[in-house]
């Protein structure tokens, strides 16, 4: 009868030795992310802080094919609440097209923009000629439609849409609370109740996640110091960092709520778990 490799005593040592060895690397990893993540918090702007999401997302997007396709619970997502074809939807931070794509060869009309423009072009070329693409971020469509100050978004600003759809997970790349909230007003006024699909991060609990490690305190000093020689000011984000993204913000479901009730909307959550998402639909009437 063959004899159980795990109980060999070199075998059990080399599984030790990696674990520990995995696990060195995993501290070495996110201690590394935590520095750098520090300190760009305080050596940037917060429109530096912005554009460095855009650039790190442009070079993470190139791997990423606009002919994918739709994930299941995007199907069954979209199914319920997009208007049926050839209705004119609008989607942001729409990457190189895959919900774009998918969406206009089902008959709808379709306007997207993206910030990164690696991506815009990708997603610009996929649709051809069954849809817009523009170059632009959500901060861009709020000076357009609710500032109408000249934005490279300003088109868009001039036309009605039946319903907006906020590219995957992007709400969560908008890190000013205020800047949220103007998105969420932005679409009212393109789409005229018209309902707002969103997808983002969300954690479990509504512990704080300001919480930083000590490296990344010690690097946000240090980022503070390089700011102050810059001239610049730069007041600490908090948010967590990711090098594919840059700084992003995981929700609570309380700040989805509450984002809804600051926009006098509601908020009727995805039906599933496999990725955080919901649309928001105009409040009901008193």
């Amino acid at each position: 009868m063959p004899r159980n490799i795990i109980k060999n005593k070199v075998v059990r040592e080399a599984i030790m030795l990696y674990a520990c060895a995995d696990r060195f690397f995993f501290r070495f990893q996110e201690a590394a992310q935590n520095a750098i993540g520090g300190f760009f918090d305080g050596a940037l702007t917060d429109e530096e802080k912005t554009e460095l999401g855009i650039v790190l997302s442009d070079y993470s997007l190139r791997r990423s094919s606009p002919s994918r396709g739709l994930w299941k619970w995007e199907e069954e997502w979209f199914n319920k609440w997009l208007p049926k074809p050839p209705k004119r939807l609008l989607i942001g931070a729409a990457g190189t097209g895959r919900e774009a794509v998918a969406l206009a060869r089902s008959g709808y009309r379709i306007d997207a923009f993206e910030p990164a423009t690696f991506a815009a072009r990708k997603c610009a070329e996929a649709l051809g000629d069954k849809g817009r693409v523009f170059i632009g971020r959500y901060e861009d469509l709020n000076r357009a439609v609710i500032d109408s100050k000249g934005s490279p978004l300003a088109e868009i600003a001039l036309e009605s849409y039946d319903a907006i759809i906020l590219g995957w997970g992007s709400l969560t790349h908008v890190i000013d609370e205020r800047e949220r909230e103007r998105l969420l007003q932005s679409c009212w006024r393109l789409g005229k109740n018209a309902p707002i699909l969103a997808s983002f991060w969300l954690r479990s609990s509504e512990i704080s996640m300001n919480k930083s490690s000590r490296v990344k305190k010690y690097a946000a000093r240090l980022g503070s110091i390089v700011a102050a020689f810059r001239g610049n000011r730069s007041q600490l984000c908090r948010e967590p960092f990711a090098c594919s993204f840059g700084f992003v913000h995981s929700f609570t479901r309380g700040e989805i709520e509450q984002l809804a009730i600051a926009t006098h909307s509601r908020v009727i959550w995805g039906s599933n778990n496999e990725y955080p998402h919901a649309t928001f639909v105009p409040e009901s009437p008193k």
